[in-house]
């Protein structure tokens, strides 16, 4: 970029954009009673200068200011004067379709590239990013099926929806809602001029091409929502929108691991990194239930307007817990792990951060509503017994993992035996508060010599207590070899009553009782004894069965 300007603006705007992004967190995931700690960090950092860090998108700076303006002081508004006025830019270009006017300037330090291969007087880059809104339009809204932004009743020269271009300094651009019309907001976009900031990861086109798909997507969101509030969802399908319409361009990848380093902090938590890291969500949603599901969250956003994750539970397949039990598996599956039936670029997405634990070893966490974390049990020459409690099981759910296959962690407590080593994945499922659970993996003193026999995983008999009128009573388990599983009930006296066995290939498998005696009779409530026979061993307990 060149030096030297001939727009006044503040040479520091980044440096309070970085630093209040965690204030903006809190107010955009409903903390209202931050705004003077917004408007204190403005003041105390206006004066720092350019930060040289990369923050892809101020969006959701720019729109929690602007929302929260009428409560600043008239100091903090003088300061931020910048994000309420319109850059002032000597040109423009209209865009093929009319629908779009381009303002840039070929002087100072806003100058676009002045390359004019065609030679009429437009430059060849204002063209290109003209022509790229036209496409993106015709995806968003002709394809994809999302209404047109709101238009700006002439603001910019015309009713043409405007894109300023302009030394970003430190950032690829962001969308300034404007003016409220009912529930939706006009706004504006304004861009990087040339695309080649050192400290942007993609560079020239490219960077052109993703930026437009992201920004005229959230002059969408402005259109169903005109007020500040969703900032970390605008960032997470704005960031998955550009790769719908640039698939090879891939620049969301530069921000996954400020997902997968942090699988423990939740979902909707927006610091100027999280939020661009977890479109991965989106691109779950997409994967496993359609593409239209993001519409359809965005459209429930317009008919609700409510700022509350508990719009969609009827929305997502399954609601929250499914969704984010599901979302947490996926997670696992990349890297060095990626296999099919999971993210279709997965192998080209960074390793989910796990806790390693060699045995024995016990130990307790909590973790906040929408967030995930990852356990991997390593017994080292021993048969391993693992035990898993979650005081709040409702709110939980759970994985076994292990040598490539996955089967459900019960809830409440869950219990585990077996030679192998095994990740556990527990997930939060709900949009609230922070729930606690226990580990304990020891060495399984009653396993006996297994030298020579197959490895295994062995799960309990879930639900317990059992209700049959609920579903089956079932015992999971993961064989590295062929072998026979058996089931045994016992009454309470030791009488048999029902027995299945059944051999297994390597893998996951799993054997079911229905609540039934050998003779297809409902068996009476009570306390049960079940025996099973795996791989050389046995193990017993006790089931209660209520009716």
């Amino acid at each position: 970029m060149s030096t030297g300007s001939n727009m006044v603006k503040p040479n520091n705007m980044l440096g309070f954009l970085l630093k209040g992004l965690a204030a903006v967190s809190l107010l955009s995931t409903g903390s209202y009673g931050n705004i003077s700690a917004l408007e204190d960090i403005a003041l105390s950092i206006f004066a720092a200068g350019r930060q040289g860090k990369f923050v892809k998108c101020l969006t959701p700076v720019v729109s929690s200011v602007k929302f929260y303006e009428p409560y600043l002081s008239r100091n903090a508004k003088v300061a931020l004067s910048f994000l309420f006025s319109r850059p002032q830019l000597p040109k423009s270009y209209l865009s093929p379709s009319g629908l779009f006017r381009v303002h840039y300037t070929t002087e100072g330090s806003d100058a676009v590239p002045t390359e004019d291969k065609d030679g009429d007087g437009v430059p060849d880059f204002v063209q290109e990013v003209a022509s790229t809104f036209d496409s993106v339009y015709v995806l968003e809204v002709e394809i994809l099926g999302y209404p047109e932004p709101i238009k700006d009743g002439g603001e910019g020269g015309d009713d043409a929806w405007d894109v300023y271009l302009h030394d970003m300094v430190n950032t690829y651009g962001f969308t300034n809602p404007e003016r409220r019309v009912g529930n939706s907001s006009t706004s504006y976009i304004e861009m990087d001029n040339d695309f080649q900031d050192f400290v942007f990861p993609t560079k020239g086109l490219d960077a052109v091409h993703v930026t437009a798909a992201h920004e005229f997507f959230h002059m969408i969101h402005y259109t169903y929502y005109g007020r500040s509030g969703w900032e970390w969802w605008m960032e997470i399908s704005s960031t998955w929108m550009e790769d719908v319409a640039y698939d090879d361009v891939n620049d969301y990848y530069n921000y996954l691991p400020f997902f997968f380093n942090h699988p423990e902090v939740p979902l909707n938590w927006c610091d100027g990194a999280h939020e661009y890291g977890a479109s991965v969500f989106a691109h779950f949603l997409e994967e496993r239930f359609g593409r239209d599901i993001i519409r359809r969250m965005w459209e429930q956003i317009g008919r609700t307007q409510r700022m509350d994750l508990e719009i969609w539970e009827g929305v997502l397949p399954g609601g929250w817990r499914e969704v984010m039990g599901e979302f947490a598996l996926w997670n696992y599956f990349t890297g060095s792990r990626a296999r099919p039936g999971f993210y279709e670029e997965g192998e080209n997405y960074p390793e989910v951060r796990t806790e390693e634990h060699t045995l024995p070893d016990s130990g307790r966490g909590s973790l906040p509503y929408l967030a995930s974390v990852y356990h991997r049990f390593l017994p080292r020459g021993g048969a391993m017994s693992l035990l898993l409690s979650l005081p709040e099981p409702g709110v939980w759910k759970g994985w076994f993992v292990s040598d490539g296959e996955w089967w459900p962690a019960g809830a409440g407590e869950s219990r585990m035996e077996g030679e192998e080593e095994v990740t556990w994945i527990g997930a939060v499922g709900v949009t609230e508060g922070n729930y606690g659970y226990r580990y304990l993996a020891s060495y399984d003193t009653s396993a006996g010599d297994t030298t020579g026999t197959s490895k295994q995983l062995v799960g309990f008999p879930l639900p317990n207590p059992f209700l049959p009128e609920e579903g089956e009573l079932s015992v999971r388990f993961h064989l590295s070899k062929p072998g026979k599983v058996s089931m045994e009930i016992y009454t309470i006296l030791g009488r048999q009553i029902w027995k299945h066995e059944e051999e297994f290939p390597p893998g996951n498998g799993k054997l079911s009782w229905d609540g039934r005696n050998s003779e297809g009779k409902p068996v009476a409530s009570g306390i049960y004894i079940y025996l099973l026979r795996y791989g050389g061993r046995s193990r017993k307990g006790k089931i209660a069965l209520v009716r």
